[in-house]
């Protein structure tokens, strides 16, 4: 199954849980933070499936009971955000999502990879990273340094360090642009599924 991850940085990766950033260090979490409530949880919990499909199926059902604006996956277990799904996310704030995503993981850990990205894997992808970071600068606007590291729960980051051009609607359309340009997440989304293969 794959998650994808964006709030800038449109990817998709196999087997794992997936954060990422560009334009900066920020991760694909929101980062403001809203002062809702948790929605009650049902009194009957489903078992967690086997099924890619319907594992996600019920993580998103999870997270939206937590109050998080997740989308449901695709037919193969897949989500892939749209940039009004990723700026709800956001707005739902990053204390919720994560809080949302520790307590509904139980349902995407019998499909899911927790294992760290190998060092091959993290160079990998800093070189996809640097393909869009080329990308964008041919557009006219600057990124940081690329940035990948593991994160919890078989996530990764993937982006950029602090030090680029301001943010703004213009750049993040530049470099929505660029990820479809370079392939970013097919590319990334090979890296991992690769790299989470069992030998």
């Amino acid at each position: 199954m794959r998650w994808s991850s964006s709030f800038a940085c449109a990817i998709t990766l196999t087997l794992g849980l997936a954060a990422a950033g560009c334009g900066g260090a920020k991760p694909r979490v929101p980062v403001t933070t809203s002062a809702r409530g948790v929605a009650q949880q049902p009194s009957r919990t489903p078992r967690p499936s086997g099924s890619p499909y319907e594992a996600a199926l019920a993580f998103a059902a999870c997270m939206r009971r937590h109050g998080v604006p997740h989308p449901n996956p695709d037919r193969n277990g897949d989500f892939h955000l749209t940039p009004a799904e990723e700026l709800r996310l956001r707005a739902a704030g990053h204390a919720k999502v994560e809080a949302a995503t520790r307590a509904c993981f139980r349902y995407l850990k019998p499909v899911v990879s927790t294992k760290p990205l190998s060092s091959k894997a993290k160079g990998q992808a800093l070189n996809v990273l640097g393909q869009l970071r080329t990308c964008v600068q041919k557009l006219g606007f600057r990124l940081g340094a690329p940035v990948v590291k593991n994160l919890t729960l078989g996530r990764a980051f993937f982006g950029f360090q602090p030090g680029g051009s301001p943010p703004s609607k213009t750049m993040t359309k530049a470099e929505h642009r660029c990820e479809r340009r370079v392939e970013f997440a097919k590319k990334i989304d090979a890296i991992v599924a690769a790299d989470r293969a069992p030998v």
